[in-house]
């Protein structure tokens, strides 16, 4: 929605606002999902999740999530 408002505001040209949201959406359409959502945290351009994480997303033996 920031892109969207700068354009409305003048902020940037709609040219840029089109670069910016053409960038996001390649990004984030490469970009791994779990259960069709993406991870909060991600590398810079790898966009993969970031492993610091992964105890959130792994089924656990304990039974609990710490």
């Amino acid at each position: 929605m920031a892109v969207v408002v700068g354009v409305e505001r003048g902020f940037i040209t709609r040219e840029q606002g089109l670069e910016r949201l053409t960038k996001i959406a390649t990004f984030l359409k490469e970009s791994p999902r779990y259960h069709g959502v993406w991870s909060h945290f991600m590398t810079g351009p790898a966009g993969k999740a970031c492993r610091c994480f992964d105890m959130f997303e792994t089924p656990r033996s304990s039974g609990t999530a710490f």
